[in-house]
């Protein structure tokens, strides 16, 4: 993320290049690096706690830079699926570092209920429950606090970007 980060802001036109001539395969290493975690127990495998997580990051990062550089990502998007579910997803990518912050709080706390009540596990609605948990608390988590203090901050330390 970094060196993606540092390419894109100080040498766009090196990674733009470079993206553009191996884009096929770019696609076979990201597709091949993301296939495999369906089908492999991530807490006991071996290959999943090495090459398999360092394939993820890689192929990951073969996304975003996707993502970053393919100027029709949106009207291909929209294609695949619709406009109006890609806008959804979108806002919740905008969310997704307090996503990340508040989930697994709300992981902690739905399973500490549960076990104090002696309420019924069922997996597939507890991951319901807690990504929807999640979702909400972390998109109301940037647009109340995160926006509050990025306004509060650019009011005192305005931007030098021209």
């Amino acid at each position: 993320g970094v060196l993606i980060s540092y390419l894109y802001y100080f040498r766009f036109d090196y990674l733009k290049d470079i993206y553009s001539k191996n884009k096929s395969l770019l696609f076979i290493i990201a597709i091949f690096g993301i296939s495999w975690t369906p089908f492999i127990e991530g807490e006991t495998s071996y290959f999943a706690k090495t090459i398999g997580f360092t394939l993820l990051y890689i192929s990951f990062g073969i996304v975003l830079l996707t993502f970053l550089l393919n100027s029709e990502i949106n009207r291909t998007l929209n294609k695949v699926f619709s406009k109006s579910l890609v806008d959804v997803f979108s806002k919740i990518g905008f969310c997704s570092y307090s996503i990340y912050i508040i989930h697994t709080f709300v992981n902690l706390t739905v399973s500490k209920i549960q076990a104090n009540y002696h309420l019924y596990y069922n997996p597939f609605l507890y991951f319901i429950v807690t990504s929807f948990m999640s979702i909400t608390i972390g998109m109301m988590m940037t647009y109340y606090i995160e926006r509050y203090f990025l306004k509060t901050r650019d009011r005192y330390y305005p931007s030098r970007v021209v």
